[in-house]
């Protein structure tokens, strides 16, 4: 079928053009409507333009745009300030001294014991 119709366009193509533009341009005239929208390719081109900026780009992707830049945008840029702080913090707390490191774990044992101990006596 599909050779069919390509032969068809093919054979009308050649009745219309072979002996100049004369049997082009009146078979163009006695179309009128038909000949200009199938010219100018159903207006398909058009309709795309349309359905992509008027529509999906205005509704759709400026929208999912704004979400990106503010809200997922603002979110990492809240994670790496976070990170920043939490590593200034870290960093001053890191001496390279084991001794230091020594108090930290008795001093976190101590506390631990005494929340487990307190936690234990308030429930009787």
């Amino acid at each position: 079928v599909s050779v069919l119709v390509g032969l068809t366009g093919i054979g009308t193509a050649w009745f219309m053009y072979s002996k100049g533009l004369e049997r082009g341009q009146a078979m163009a005239k006695r179309t009128g409507i038909l000949y200009i929208v199938v010219k100018n390719k159903f207006y398909i081109d058009e309709i795309y333009l349309y359905v992509t900026k008027q529509i999906i780009f205005k509704y759709i992707a400026a929208p999912i745009a704004w979400f990106d830049r503010h809200v997922v945008d603002g979110a990492m840029n809240l994670t790496s300030w976070m990170t920043c702080q939490v590593g200034s913090v870290v960093n001053r707390l890191q001496t390279g001294q084991v001794q230091t490191y020594g108090i930290w774990v008795v001093n976190g044992t101590v506390l631990v014991v005494l929340f487990i101990y307190f936690v234990a006596n308030s429930a009787t």
